[in-house]
């Protein structure tokens, strides 16, 4: 029977509910409390119905200081340091992730998707399945044969290595080198001029990687390709923006030494997250699910 890790990247879903939800539910002490509760409540209904041995919780705090930063300034340029408001729920969140006895990891050099990576390491170390909590793609990189599952959580199916193959026309192992290629809008990471995501995927579907694509960009220019002649000059021509950009998409697994005891689920502290609760004025619900957490 295969025993899992759960590494849950936070961020994602806690944006998620902040950027979605109008702003409604005010704590004893005047602060806007919807996205703590709403992410709370997404986390407990995970404990609750998963049951995780081994949980993790990876938080980022690394914008602008992290060294993908010092690599390239414009990484993720169009990304704004948290106001106030979210600034106090980010941390609000990492407290009921704690005190539901989710280990947290957060880093200012490295992002949360570096952090899964190393616990995803951790957890195939120690025979253990990864499960990926988050619904963005990059992390599919770290999916492997027979081994790991991406899962949007409550708003998704899980997808392991052949389904997110499927789901997105390029195998996980490609990931960093598509970005690479295609660019990536979200991280502020541009890509080849004159080449779409659609052509880096059909690529994909004829040369096994990157490496062999270099070492032979006469091969790319005799493919059953639309204009593969001047793709293979656009690839020739990149190739050292492609290099650069590939330090920018790979994710870095030595993020964290790591022993398996670090990932263990730990016991719940049900009166702290009560205390936090009763000053957030919560709603009944999430009593009830706490009550259940073991």
């Amino acid at each position: 029977m295969k025993s899992y890790a759960f590494l849950i990247d936070s961020c994602i879903y806690i944006f998620r509910y902040y950027f979605s939800a109008r702003p409604s539910h005010l704590s004893e002490g005047g602060s806007e409390v919807s996205t703590v509760l709403a992410f709370s409540e997404w986390l407990l209904r995970l404990l609750n119905n998963e049951k995780p041995e081994h949980c993790a919780a990876c938080f980022d705090e690394s914008l602008h200081s992290g060294f993908r930063h010092r690599l390239d300034a414009n990484y993720k340029r169009n990304r704004s340091l948290p106001d106030e408001a979210l600034a106090y729920q980010l941390a609000a969140c990492q407290q009921v992730a704690a005190l539901c006895g989710v280990v947290v990891f957060k880093s200012q050099r490295f992002e949360a998707d570096d952090l899964i990576a190393a616990l995803a390491r951790c957890a195939r170390a120690n025979a253990l399945e990864p499960v990926i909590i988050s619904r963005d793609k990059d992390l599919g990189q770290l999916l492997q044969p027979g081994s790991g599952v991406l899962w949007d959580y409550s708003f998704a199916d899980k997808l392991d290595y052949q389904a997110f193959s499927e789901a997105f026309l390029i195998a996980p192992e490609r990931v960093a080198e598509y970005l690479a290629i295609a660019g990536d809008s979200g991280d502020s990471i541009e890509g080849l001029r004159g080449i779409g995501k659609k052509t880096v995927a059909a690529l994909f579907q004829h040369l096994p990687s990157w490496q062999s694509i270099k070492q032979d960009f006469s091969a790319v220019a005799e493919l059953d390709i639309r204009a593969s002649r001047s793709l293979a000059k656009k690839l020739e021509l990149g190739q050292a923006q492609v290099e650069h950009n590939l330090k920018l998409t790979r994710l870095r697994d030595d993020s964290l030494e790591l022993k398996l005891l670090q990932i263990n689920k730990q016991k719940p502290d049900k009166q702290s997250l009560a205390n936090m609760f009763d000053m957030w004025r919560a709603p009944r619900r999430l009593y009830s699910l706490m009550d259940r957490l073991c």
